[in-house]
């Protein structure tokens, strides 16, 4: 609990109590003064001063808009952080047989729904690609490849009008009109797959070539995860939202992608420092947060695995995605009888992503396919990397 910006003098804050230049009260009158001074020990703490409470967050522009403006989030959001993350033995599978691609969906705690991916960078069959300029402004489902992809996930944080947050690249080619960059920690990977990550603000641009991912803030450095204190001025890290976030092992081979839902009955997502304590566990020594809250969404093999919050069933138009693929060339597994091939166990949450004809959207949400009618940003274009816009 946050200490409150200044508590009742007995000297001076009650009416009728003895204190310089007031005077004495009758009985009753000091009955009353106490009386209204144990209300405002018990109740007047409850929140940081000058914070708004949970269901005061509002969804808006910047990769972070809910159809209908303000909304509650819900209560189960607020609840203290959860200790750190002891290791979850995930259980892997391939994704349609790439065994250099793996997934995992982790319900072992009440109230937490993650799902994995970790791709070997070193597999030549698989590749990593962040969409082009050209398709901004899409569904996750409607980026061109994402439904004949591996795995597709949402990226970059955004403006209304799609410009990415932080240095961005799409196969060499640059992203104009990016905001905030020196503030964003970002991730390279080469045209050979070697990747890198820079997290500490200011940060460099990242070399030519390849694609650049950027987000914000940091979850983990060299091996040491965001704390909760390291939050104590940000309300968007330290109340439970959808997350996606991205990390490498020490080695840098293996790229993991976690996706936290959240927004649902039996899934309240999570705060940074936990999000961080969770990617520690599974080995991550390096890690960023991405877009995340309603832009959250993760597509295995054309389908959508994660739930939608409940503010926001249909998907979000996005700025990016990250997708893996098989590289060019690359033979796809051999299938059984049955026409499957061996892989990831998709039947126990799959559902197809809702058609943006369907999807609920409102006169301030963009189309699928219409024009994107302007918003106001809600976002300081000189915010520092520990005040991230509200998802």
């Amino acid at each position: 609990m946050a200490p409150c910006r200044s508590k009742p003098s007995l000297s001076n804050s009650l009416p009728g109590e003895v204190g310089p230049g007031v005077p004495r009260s009758r009985p009753l009158t000091r009955m009353l003064g106490l009386l209204a001074l144990a209300a405002g020990l018990l109740s007047g703490c409850a929140s940081p001063v000058g914070e708004p409470s949970p269901t005061d967050a509002r969804t808006g522009a910047y990769g972070s808009s809910g159809p209908s403006g303000p909304t509650a989030a819900p209560s189960a959001s607020s609840v203290p952080a959860a200790p750190p993350a002891a290791a979850v033995v995930l259980s892997w599978s391939p994704v349609d047989g790439a065994t250099g691609l793996l997934y995992a969906r982790d319900a072992a705690t009440k109230g937490q729904v993650l799902h994995w991916l970790r791709l070997d960078l070193q597999d030549p069959t698989l590749a990593l690609r962040l969409t082009p300029p050209r398709d901004r402004g899409r569904p996750l489902d409607q980026f061109e490849g994402a439904t004949q992809a591996l795995a597709a996930v949402n990226a970059s944080f955004f403006t209304s009008r799609f410009e990415p947050r932080g240095w961005t690249l799409s196969a060499g080619e640059a992203w104009t009109s990016i905001l905030a960059a020196d503030d964003s920690p970002w991730l390279h990977c080469d045209t050979r797959q070697h990747c890198d990550m820079q997290l500490t603000p200011p940060v460099p641009a990242p070399p030519p070539g390849g694609l650049a991912v950027a987000g914000t803030p940091w979850l983990i450095r060299d091996g040491s995860p965001r704390q909760a204190s390291d939050d104590n001025s940000c309300n968007f890290c330290k109340v439970r939202h959808p997350r996606t976030a991205i990390g490498l092992d020490a080695s840098r081979r293996f790229l993991t992608v976690v996706v936290v839902e959240g927004r649902q009955p039996g899934a309240v997502g999570m705060t940074l420092a936990e999000l961080a304590q969770h990617l520690r566990s599974q080995g991550v020594a390096q890690a960023l947060n991405l877009d995340g809250g309603g832009s959250t969404a993760l597509l295995l093999q054309g389908r959508l695995v994660t739930g939608r919050p409940f503010n926001e069933p249909g998907l979000r138009p996005l700025a990016n995605a990250l997708m893996v693929s098989r590289a060019a060339g690359a033979a796809a597994p051999r299938h059984g009888k049955d026409g499957s091939a061996s892989g990831a166990d998709l039947s126990s949450r799959t559902e197809r992503p809702p058609s943006s004809a369907s999807a609920s959207t409102s006169a301030s949400e963009p189309s699928a396919r219409g024009s994107v009618p302007p918003r106001p940003l809600l976002l300081n274009l000189q915010m520092s990397a520990s005040t991230p816009p509200q998802p």
